[in-house]
């Protein structure tokens, strides 16, 4: 396996770079950088294609897979951050959050259906991320004010933080309720 030079980056393909990065022949360094942003589409291209093959690599670059979706915040990464999620629905990390954040709206309908296909108990992550992201949609805002049933508490904090003013009354009415319930331990 020979290590290629800086200089040898510019004559590969986007793809090529990304494979001999998953091959050890090549650093993850600015030179690869400079060399695989030269074409953003053709990047963006052999992104996804090499995310979504079947790979078995001597190096694991799925972490630098999503720095180089997230930096290029190309809606194509949507299905790569989909699978991350999937595999983090007991805990998904900030960096993942930040990333569905920073994507937006094209995120906002494959999240939904991944939403509708789960149980409500993994729904929770999934509905946070949807209420982190922030994106004005009355259908985000539904979903977590039905979440109100299942875990108030949750729902309360998601609902916060997405920060639709539609859903106003009904954390007004959920207070009301908690502020008129006993103190523990006074029955």
């Amino acid at each position: 396996m020979p290590i290629l030079s800086p200089a040898e980056y510019g004559t590969l393909t986007p793809m090529e770079l990304l494979e001999a990065v998953a091959n050890g022949e090549v650093g993850f360094d600015y030179a690869f950088f400079d060399a695989f942003l030269r074409d953003r589409e053709a990047a963006v291209d052999a992104l996804e294609a090499f995310a979504n093959a079947d790979r078995d690599d001597r190096i694991d670059i799925e972490d630098q897979i999503f720095e180089i979706f997230r930096h290029l915040k190309d809606p194509r990464a949507v299905p790569f951050y989909m699978l991350q999620l999937r595999a983090q629905l007991d805990g998904v990390s900030d960096e993942l959050i930040e990333a569905f954040a920073e994507m937006g709206e094209p995120a906002v309908e494959p999240l939904l259906g991944l939403y509708s296909e789960v149980e409500e108990e993994e729904g929770g992550e999934i509905a946070f991320v949807l209420a982190a992201m922030q994106v004005p949609d009355s259908r985000i805002t539904s979903l977590l004010l039905d979440r109100l049933e299942y875990d108030a508490q949750d729902a309360a904090v998601c609902l916060g933080v997405n920060g639709d003013a539609a859903a106003r009354p009904a954390l007004e009415k959920l207070l009301e309720e908690v502020s008129a319930m006993p103190e523990p331990g006074l029955i």
